[in-house]
């Protein structure tokens, strides 16, 4: 999963773009091999001394990629722990689709997560005032 994650930070365009083609890559990795994958992300706390619920180096990985967001995103940041939240938030996702035997799900969520994990990133404009 890790190097699903590296191949698809390694395109070029905006980052959102390259934030797409991260999820999408780690979506398919997770759908081509969901015993590995739940392995991993499901059982992953019972046979590895982690101190969460996925390896660290995982949560690392996409949650370095994700940082690179902070430059382009709102002020003020988001906090400083906030990629390895969206990055939780992402594996979490993936992680119920493979206990509830959900993979063929998987691909339709690119787009979802992709959103969820740009978001908080984002220029965003304030609410409108209700007068």
């Amino acid at each position: 999963m890790k190097r699903a994650i590296d191949d698809g930070a390694g395109g070029i365009g905006p980052w959102p773009r390259r934030m797409e083609a991260v999820i999408e890559s780690l979506l398919v990795a997770v759908a081509d091999d969901p015993d590995l994958s739940e392995l991993c992300l499901v059982h992953g706390l019972c046979v590895m001394d982690t101190p969460g619920p996925f390896d660290p180096e995982l949560v690392q990985a996409l949650a370095g990629v994700i940082r690179s967001g902070r430059r382009s995103g709102p002020e003020p940041d988001p906090g400083p722990r906030a990629e390895e939240l969206v990055a939780y938030g992402v594996l979490a996702v993936v992680a119920e689709r493979l206990r509830r035997d959900e993979v063929e799900s998987l691909p339709g969520l690119a787009a979802e997560l992709s959103e969820l994990v740009t978001m908080p990133f984002r220029e965003v404009d304030p609410l409108p005032i209700a007068r």
